[in-house]
């Protein structure tokens, strides 16, 4: 997935209601949202992540229904200690509704496993998987969800409100995904400044992100 900027109305190929654009690929910039989240040294290409990390499995994407698939990983952060991670394959997408709710499925999976026995630590939803259809979205689905989870250590105590979008069309499947921590950890636990972006202003913003690293093959 070189640096793409915005995609104006008339470059953004719209062949049909279901998702079908033109071929592209997926390449992280150093800079994102206009400039206000600046990538970290340790995002690369085919990075793992948790949540998507069996997207650089080509066996496991295929089971996703992502063919001739090439992963992408990159986290960023703003002045707001606001952190913003895209990950994502494109390639070739036959069904990519059933694709981005294969990919959901893993994610509660994994997000029930993590918190699945973990003294002092509570996982709540703010706002379930839901679609969004965001004005210049192309796609043929986008779906985004809210989750916050608190822990108590001692007198150690930390919370994070993570709001995460999933685009699918006939090209790639991308995930957009923000967390706003807090914490009085004094082993560095960073507590953000900003306000937590809510599941529905995310799918405004993942609009703009899917647009700023797409570039046609």
């Amino acid at each position: 997935m070189a640096v793409v900027g915005a995609l104006i109305a008339g470059a953004m190929y719209f062949m049909g209601g279901d998702g079908d654009v033109k071929p592209y690929t997926i390449v992280l910039p150093d800079k994102l949202l206009d400039g206000k989240y600046t990538k970290g040294s340790a995002s690369a290409p085919g990075a793992k992540q948790t949540d998507t990390q069996d997207l650089s499995d080509d066996k496991k994407a295929k089971e996703l229904g992502i063919s001739n698939g090439t992963a992408v990983s990159g986290t960023y952060t703003n002045a707001e200690k606001q952190r913003l991670s895209v990950t994502g394959a494109y390639g070739e997408l036959s069904d990519p509704a059933k694709t981005v709710d294969a990919m959901i499925a893993k994610i509660e999976e994994s997000q029930k496993q993590t918190s699945s026995g973990a003294q002092g630590i509570k996982l709540e939803t703010v706002t379930p998987w839901t679609e969004f259809s965001p004005s210049g979205f192309d796609g043929a689905v986008m779906k985004c969800a809210t989750k916050k989870s608190s822990y108590t250590y001692g007198t150690m105590t930390g919370s994070s409100e993570t709001s995460q979008c999933l685009w699918g069309d006939s090209s790639a499947m991308g995930a957009v995904r923000i967390t706003s921590s807090k914490s009085n950890s004094p082993y560095g636990g960073e507590t953000s400044t900003g306000q937590p972006v809510s599941a529905k202003d995310l799918s405004e913003l993942t609009v703009k992100v899917r647009n700023e690293v797409r570039k046609e093959k």
